[in-house]
């Protein structure tokens, strides 16, 4: 039997997915521009290498790796930028402990940055 109920359900998942990609493609760009400007802070790079392990979660697996070396390359430069700031070098220590090698992912960094 036909639901309108149910297509409308159906309706309001797929547009809340197409938002949400659109939204993410739209934050992506941002982030992208805002690395490339003079006002380069350790926030920005931070915000940058979340924002391209969302996109990398949200990719194909090749298109995957590269968004997420643009993570590890934000987390690196907010710890470079403000090496005492704890939840900028915990960000990246984890990233160490959690992305595969092929990635930048390495066990061995992550206990040394650590001690």
């Amino acid at each position: 039997m036909f639901s309108v109920q149910r297509l409308a359900g159906r309706f309001e998942i797929r547009l809340t997915a197409l938002m949400g990609a659109i939204l993410l493609d739209r934050v992506q760009e941002l982030a992208e521009k805002a690395v490339k400007q003079p006002l380069n802070t350790a926030f920005v790079q931070f915000s940058y290498g979340i924002i391209m392990s969302i996109v990398a979660q949200n990719s194909i697996f090749l298109n995957a790796l590269g968004y997420v070396k643009k993570s590890l390359s934000g987390h690196a430069q907010a710890v470079a930028l403000e090496p005492n700031n704890i939840p900028y070098r915990q960000s990246l220590l984890g990233y160490h402990l959690n992305a595969p090698g092929i990635a930048g992912g390495d066990k061995d960094i992550a206990l040394a940055k650590g001690e």
